[in-house]
């Protein structure tokens, strides 16, 4: 009994990693269009938030390095038209370098 338990824990642990990578993958196409379509993958971050009134919203980030965007999503469906770009004013951004 007790393996069966620990497979299905493994198994329900892969799938929420599947389920947050399609959900990654759909916001950032929704983010990226209009973009160069060459550019490094950035990290990417969500954010679920609820007010005290139950008002919920999600944020997707796109870490760059030295410069990031964020764009928010009702559930899941993301508006383009409400990307946001966040800079440190004392650092310059940069293009990120490629992974290897």
């Amino acid at each position: 009994m007790f393996g069966r338990h620990r497979k299905a824990r493994v198994l329900f642990g892969l799938s929420d990693v599947l389920i947050a990578a399609l959900a990654f993958e759909a916001a950032y196409q929704t983010f990226h269009q209009g973009l160069d379509p060459h550019e490094t993958l950035p990290t990417g971050y969500r954010v679920d938030l609820v007010s005290v009134s139950g008002k919920a919203i999600r944020l997707y980030f796109f870490d760059y390095d030295t410069y990031a965007w964020g764009m928010e999503c009702l559930g899941d469906v993301c508006n383009r038209d409400s990307r946001f770009m966040i800079l440190d004013k004392e650092h310059m951004p940069k293009p990120r370098g490629s992974s290897i």
